[in-house]
């Protein structure tokens, strides 16, 4: 008998004949064409569009006896050497019970077809080897046979509920691998989408500031301006503010990636909190002009274990933060107190507009924008570089609407290696 397939279904084929006189015959592709190729003849010429194919069934079948039930017979083999060595200490039905081990095996090993394969070799050998009358298949007893019949079906059900458990513990497993690559490839659209925005971003936050620094030196170069003009000053003073506007834009870059890659370690030190907070705003006092910002921190506040650079770029990004949203001529505060044992208290507050209840803890995801590109630039970065950096340091960073104003608020511990601050140090008295 011969299976015939659609010529779309091999191209190149090896098929077997039956009976005595079969030959072999290698079907190539142009066998559509009505000739083959021949080995050994004994084969009609193939009519148009007729493939013949192999009979993989056989080949499976093959593979399933040779690994499969093969080994499921040879355990039950085994098993039966080892009980009749001990059949003078063993007695009938415990031989019975131990039977049944080799074939809960070969299920969980070897699949449901071996389990049920080794269950009735177990059943044959159980009763030619250790029922009376010993070597023959013939029972005499009816409690024996009934006995024999209760074996092979217990045998059978626990092959059976081994086969089925081990084909759900695969199927779980395909499904938790079809679950991880799903998750990867949402990990990957998600990154894609990330890089995306972030070029877009960075692209539209490049532009503006090298655009007046080649503006401005376009001038100074060009003579025109003279040396002790008010414009020469203005121009080197817009050069100053747009190459700290993209310090911070690489900063901001730098520490998303640590971030992304879990590399952002603090390398924390004792530091004076008004000390970090007074330095930004003295490098930030022409973005500042339209603001007033006052320090709020108490003389007698202890010394915070920070990183002195990461501590910056927070203040930075909250204090940028709050004076684009802030209108101009409105107060940005900066507040530190002690809470707790071992906790400090830090705030900055802008009298900027509230943001949506909805937004409060959106607003730390990475380019998440409650205002318009177009109306405030910013990359989206800035909130999320300073949740990263207060976590790392074991803190806790919130946004929170105020009466009249807006609010970031994070924690930071007091503590360093379970020990509490030194004494700050002190100016002498006059």
């Amino acid at each position: 008998m011969w299976v015939r397939f659609p010529p779309s279904a091999l191209k190149d084929t090896i098929a077997f004949g039956t009976g005595r006189r079969a030959r072999l015959k290698i079907v190539l592709p142009y066998a559509r064409l009505g000739r083959a190729n021949e080995v050994g003849g004994g084969f009609p010429p193939l009519a148009n569009g007729e493939i013949i194919n192999v009979l993989m069934r056989r080949s499976t079948f093959v593979s399933e006896f040779l690994f499969h039930y093969i080994p499921a017979m040879l355990s039950i083999a085994f098993t039966t050497a080892l009980l009749y060595l001990m059949r003078d200490v063993l007695d009938t039905p415990l031989i019975a019970l131990l039977y049944l081990l080799p074939v809960g095996a070969s299920a969980s090993v070897w699949g449901l077809g071996a389990g049920i394969i080794a269950a009735l070799t177990a059943f044959l050998a159980f009763n030619y080897f250790f029922i009376e009358p010993n070597f023959t298949l013939v029972v005499h007893s009816p409690s024996d046979l009934v006995g024999l019949f209760v074996f092979l079906i217990v045998a059978v059900a626990i092959s059976q509920l081994v086969g089925r458990a081990r084909a759900g513990q695969a199927l779980a497993v395909e499904k938790a691998r079809l679950t991880e690559i799903a998750s990867r490839a949402q990990v990957l659209e998600e990154s894609d989408r990330m890089k995306s925005a972030l070029l877009s971003s960075v692209s539209h936050e490049l532009r503006t500031p090298l655009a007046t620094i080649k503006a401005a030196t376009t001038s100074l170069r060009s003579g025109e301006v003279k040396w002790e003009s008010k414009a020469r000053q203005e121009l080197l003073e817009a050069i100053e503010d747009e190459t700290d506007h993209l310090n911070l834009l690489v900063g901001n870059l730098l520490n998303m990636s640590r971030i992304e890659a879990n590399a952002l370690k603090p390398e924390r030190q004792w530091n004076l909190l008004p000390e970090i907070a007074g330095s930004v705003v003295a490098r930030m006092h022409h973005p500042l002009e339209e603001h007033q910002i006052i320090i709020e921190i108490p003389e007698d506040l202890p010394l915070v274990p920070v990183d002195y650079v990461q501590m910056e770029q927070v203040f930075t990004n909250l204090i940028n933060n709050s004076f684009k949203y802030a209108p101009a001529g409105t107060t940005i505060r900066i507040r530190a107190e002690k809470e707790g044992a071992d906790t400090v208290r830090v705030q900055v507050v802008n009298e900027g507009p509230p943001v949506p209840e909805e937004d409060l803890d959106r607003i730390f995801e990475k380019f998440h924008r409650i205002t318009a590109a177009d109306r405030i630039t910013g990359t989206g970065l800035g909130l999320s570089i300073c949740k990263g950096i207060i976590e790392a340091h074991g803190g806790k960073i919130r946004a929170e609407n105020l009466p009249g104003g807006f609010a970031i608020i994070f924690l930071l511990p007091l503590s360093m290696d379970g020990k509490l601050a030194p004494e700050p140090p002190r100016e002498p008295e006059a």
